[in-house]
């Protein structure tokens, strides 16, 4: 009976030593219960907190990948400006030559329409290159995602043009 009253007194820690206990169930048991319960508890907030910083690393490495996009976005846009005015300025330059060597209208007009032909065959040619030079700066890019985060990178989109 010592022994029966000692175990009545003593705090079961875990779930399958209150089990056990159920029919005769005490303040002990009751402590027990409040024991693994508060266990459960602090496991909980861990495992939690675990939770949020997993995502809270992963919105800040989301923002990262959205800021290296836009300034990727932001380069190309410059670039493609830049290249605009060079065009522009070259076209301006290529039409005042050919107006100052021929002086007549009819030489002008002339002039205009080699100038307006030059710009449609340059176009031609500029636009598969940029269209390339764009795919393979998004192949970089995704090589680049690819290799930071060691997941799947996204697929290109079809038809190869943004």
């Amino acid at each position: 009976e010592s022994s029966r009253k000692r175990a009545i007194f003593e705090i079961p820690k875990d779930i399958p030593t209150l089990h056990e206990r159920v029919n005769e169930w005490s303040l002990a048991e009751d402590a027990g219960l409040l024991h693994v319960l508060e266990q459960l508890s602090y496991k909980l907030k861990t495992d939690m907190i675990d939770v949020q910083r997993d995502l809270d690393d992963l919105v800040s490495n989301a923002n990262s990948c959205n800021v290296a996009l836009r300034n990727a976005y932001t380069s190309f846009t410059l670039l493609s400006n830049r290249q605009f005015v060079e065009n522009r300025v070259y076209e301006e330059d290529v039409e005042d030559n050919l107006l100052s060597a021929k002086g007549n209208e009819a030489t002008d007009s002339k002039g205009r329409r080699d100038v307006i032909a030059e710009a449609a065959v340059r176009q031609e040619v500029l636009v598969p290159k940029y269209s390339r030079a764009i795919m393979s700066s998004y192949q970089v890019l995704r090589r680049r995602i690819k290799d930071s985060q060691g997941q799947a990178a996204p697929t290109a989109p079809r038809g190869g043009r943004f």
